[in-house]
């Protein structure tokens, strides 16, 4: 759907960026994406919202009052963008990326189910996986394989240390890389790992680990022969 002039106005900023212009931002109203980590804390969820991502889902333990408080403040920032708490019981929804932010064990283990869900080949949903602990990292990967389970990254999946200095800034950052792959600012892009030193990053190319057991890359291995 094209862009009306409310729209235009809104987002004035970001179509004027190289490469960027009204048929990524309609891509990225159009977007789903399931939120999950400390988005309040960093400030994620409105950055994702204020950029016109069309639907957030977030896995929370709010109550009815601060869910409805939450969700009255993304819409006074963006009404463009939907955001919905969802509940554990009902399950995942539809969705066109996962963006978590872990520095718990409990994301780990929504990354564990995530990647899960992936080995039966039906969903095709890209995961980018914000490591805020010590040592930073961020994996990117658009599709599977890999999956975090399996990725030449390392223990991406391992246990959680003491939260990293720079956490907002790699967490901000992790928002961003979310934007450009919902409105597929690179086209084709392939997984990759970025790391941090202090706020310096540097960024490459991942794959399956060797010899990976990791069940999507077998069932992808299976598809194609």
């Amino acid at each position: 759907m094209a862009l009306t002039n409310r729209q235009i106005e809104r987002y004035s900023r970001q179509l004027i960026v190289k490469d960027f212009g009204g048929i990524a931002q309609e891509r990225l109203l159009a977007a789903r994406v399931l939120l999950l980590g400390d988005y309040a804390d960093t400030g994620v969820l409105a950055y994702l919202a204020g950029a016109g991502v069309g639907h957030l889902d977030l896995r929370a333990d709010l109550d009815r009052a601060a869910s409805a408080n939450l969700i009255a403040r993304m819409r006074d920032l963006n009404p463009d963008s939907i955001v919905r708490v969802v509940s554990e019981s009902r399950g995942f929804a539809e969705f066109d990326l996962a963006l978590i932010l872990a520095n718990d064990e409990a994301m780990l283990d929504q990354a564990r189910t995530l990647c899960d869900r992936r080995t039966n080949g039906a969903d095709h949903f890209g995961i980018i996986l914000a490591r805020l602990d010590m040592p930073p990292r961020i994996a990117v990967i658009p599709r599977c394989p890999p999956c975090p389970q399996c990725t030449s990254a390392g223990d991406l999946l391992g246990p959680v240390g003491a939260r990293a200095d720079n956490a907002g800034f790699v967490a901000s950052l992790a928002a961003l890389e979310a934007i450009k792959l919902l409105a597929r600012f690179v086209p084709a892009p392939k997984p990759s790992l970025i790391e941090f030193r202090g706020y310096e990053t540097s960024a490459h190319i991942i794959d399956s680990a060797p010899g990976s057991n990791c069940t999507c890359s077998a069932i992808q291995a299976a598809g194609r022969s």
